[in-house]
């Protein structure tokens, strides 16, 4: 349960992200946040 819900949010922020930046800041963002979420 609590995964379906990481997982949600994380669908949200990354779509957020990519309206709110380029395509390229995007990967470069979208990378720094799963290193971070491994990290957890």
């Amino acid at each position: 349960m609590r995964m379906w819900l990481l997982l949600i949010l994380l669908v949200c922020v990354s779509g957020a992200l990519y309206l709110g930046f380029g395509s390229h800041e995007y990967s470069e963002r979208s990378s720094e946040i799963v290193s971070q979420l491994e990290n957890l």
